[in-house]
């Protein structure tokens, strides 16, 4: 519709070589708030003007910054109790779109920030068919250097561009001016210094500024999950009446049909072989009672024919280590199926059980810090990697935690970047 696009011009440009006409097109329209594919130039069927070819003229096209929402991630610390010495514990990975990686160094328990901002500048880069040609790199004056690229440059790189040429030279580009006039040739600063030969690759710094948001040390608390299980007169069953679905870092998991009745051992039996809570690579007697199970009643009229349980994530109560149920990591319950109509069996006689459950007290974490890719080149980001506490890769193991049990360090994300892709490219072709 009129006004969903809005296209500007270059104030005062000439169309030459060096000095190109430079449009930006803004997608504002609520129908194209999304993540879009890259408009496509195509030539005009009539062909172009008379001397006008490839050889002295060219468009480039280039997304700066990517549509839709601003990525946002979180990473939680969280602990039973007690407190945790402040030595390095854990390591962070960030990727790129390309599953390209970059990883911080050990990052101290409960510091006061991740520091991604230094490990990701200048970690990635956008690929381009340029490269050094033969006129080399030459000083300008200080630290202003003249490259001579492959191909035009203007357009698929913009001034502001941070620059990586071969392994040896860095800079910002200032302009593309310069003793040729066939628009191949770029101005740097380049601090350090800059230098070059024929065929090394010119390569575009992303834009990966993230915002980093730190909570300070908070109280953690276990999640509490209130089970009722009840009906209108008592209950004969002499096999499963019900099963739970726990969903825990994205994956679900079923258990058996439970007894109407069942002891807290055995519901908290069904939990323990579901998941490798301790993130030892195995699911085995390490990852019992890590949500612990208590129940209260005795199937008789005063506890309305039924049972409570009290379902509680509060990591291994035997062996100090990691524990992946703590805090916010706490798996989500529900009912999976209940009778004959849920794969489990209907009551032989009596009432009609019912059951219910509901978060009584949410968990919550240590250390909280949540992330913000807001730089121009993220969109989808994949999610972060954190280490395991205690695996080895930095220094923090059993011996730090001070007071409690588990520990355990997760990462997850909160909203994606970039939305739904709007890619029919005739929609927008120029």
């Amino acid at each position: 519709e009129e006004g969903d696009v809005i296209v500007s011009k270059s104030d005062a440009t000439t169309g030459a070589l060096g000095d190109a006409h430079i449009y930006r097109l803004y997608f504002v329209g609520a129908n194209l708030l999304a993540n879009m594919d890259q408009v496509v130039v195509q030539d005009c069927a009539s062909g172009l003007p008379p001397g006008i070819d490839n050889t002295n003229s060219h468009v480039a096209v280039r997304s700066l910054i990517e549509g839709g929402h601003v990525e946002h991630q979180r990473i939680v610390l969280s602990s039973d109790s007690g407190s945790t010495a402040s030595v390095p514990a854990y390591q962070v990975t960030v990727y790129d779109e390309d599953l390209n990686s970059v990883a911080s160094p050990c990052i101290e328990w409960g510091a006061p920030l991740l520091g991604l901002s230094t490990i990701l500048d200048g970690a990635f880069s956008r690929s381009s068919s340029l490269t050094v040609d033969t006129g080399g790199v030459s000083l300008i004056q200080g630290s202003t250097y003249q490259i001579e690229a492959s191909d035009f440059v203007q357009g698929t790189v913009m001034i502001g561009d941070t620059v990586g040429v071969g392994n040896s030279c860095r800079g910002t580009v200032v302009g593309f001016t310069g003793s040729s006039s066939d628009g191949k040739n770029l101005r740097v600063t380049a601090p350090e210094g800059c230098s070059a030969v024929t065929g090394d690759t010119i390569s575009i710094e992303k834009d990966t500024a993230v915002v980093e948001a730190h909570s300070g040390k908070l109280h953690s608390t276990t999640e509490v999950i209130e089970l009722i299980v009840y009906a209108d007169a008592e209950v004969t069953i002499d096999n499963g009446l019900f099963k739970l679905q726990l969903t825990h870092q994205g994956t679900s998991q079923t258990t058996s049909c439970i007894d109407y009745g069942a002891s807290a051992a055995q519901v908290e039996a069904e939990f323990n072989r579901l998941f490798d809570y301790n993130l030892d690579g195995v699911i085995d007697g390490g990852d019992d009672g890590h949500v612990v199970v208590t129940r209260e009643g005795d199937g008789t009229v005063e506890y309305g024919y039924g049972y409570k349980y009290l379902l509680e994530g509060k990591g291994s109560p035997d062996s100090i280590g990691v524990s992946t149920v703590l805090g916010s990591g706490a798996p989500i319950i529900e009912l999976a199926g209940i009778g004959d109509s849920g794969g489990c069996y209907d009551a032989d006689d009596g009432g009609v059980p019912q059951i219910e459950l509901s978060i009584i007290r949410d968990g919550a974490d240590e250390y909280v810090y949540d992330v913000f890719f807001v730089g121009s080149s993220w969109s989808n980001v994949p999610e972060m990697d954190v280490t395991v506490f205690g695996d080895g890769t930095c220094e923090a193991d059993i011996a730090h935690v001070q007071g409690g049990m588990n520990r355990n360090i997760a990462v997850s994300t909160i909203l994606d970047g970039g939305g739904e892709t709007i890619d029919d490219a005739r929609d927008y072709v120029l």
